[in-house]
């Protein structure tokens, strides 16, 4: 994936790449959007929380060759993740354990803040610089259908803002498997990604959008 990713920095390839992420679940709706990439042939990278009752979405999710990337345990914005440096790390470190624990395997090494990086204003050099010590790396998005902002979204603005803000060669689309709108909204956007020439891959740590 990195060569892909150099050839067309360098302008050798016309390949564009896109990595669809979506964060906060698993979810019970998590199926569905399941059962639209597997009809589409795509992974995608899931960013998990620690959800111990929902083990069998998990399992689908790894069965179906998707990569679970971690997103924390808790998710606990307003309730002390951002307190420290070292609470920010335990709760990634707890995710990865109970992943661990329950599928036997890791997480793939790439972490998601919670709201993104600058989420964690002071603390967020420190964060990285913490991560990166213990070898993850992490990520933001360069696109999002707007689906955890936006209350008066509907299918066809969760579309717009998707296919408006990734017009790179390489981007990053954030949705969250909670959002029933940009359940709607997916097979409309990877139609029109392909049409645009992207490639849909899941993330590895290597990638080039690896926040630095």
């Amino acid at each position: 994936m990195y060569a892909l990713e150099e050839e067309i920095l360098a302008g050798d390839n016309p390949t564009k790449i896109m990595y669809l992420t979506l964060d906060d679940g698993p979810y019970d709706r998590t199926h569905d959007f399941l059962d639209i990439l597997d009809s589409c042939s795509i992974n995608a990278t899931f960013f998990v929380l620690g959800k111990p009752k929902m083990k069998a979405v998990y399992e689908r999710i790894l069965r179906e060759g998707h990569l679970l990337a971690n997103h924390t345990y808790s998710h606990r914005i307003r309730t002390g993740l951002y307190r420290s440096t070292s609470s920010f790390i335990e709760d990634v470190e707890k995710l990865d354990r109970f992943i661990c624990d329950e599928f036997g395997l890791p997480t793939n090494n790439v972490v998601r803040f919670p709201g993104g990086s600058y989420q964690a204003f002071s603390l967020r050099r420190p964060i990285i610089d913490s991560l990166h010590s213990m070898g993850y790396q992490y990520v933001d998005w360069t696109g999002s259908t707007h689906d955890s902002s936006d209350s008066c979204l509907t299918a066809d603005s969760a579309f717009f803002n998707a296919t408006l803000d990734c017009d790179h060669d390489i981007d990053v689309l954030l949705m969250h498997d909670f959002s029933k709108i940009s359940l709607a909204a997916l097979p409309r956007i990877i139609t029109n990604f392909r049409e645009r020439n992207y490639t849909f891959f899941p993330l590895v740590k290597e990638s080039h959008v690896m926040g630095r």
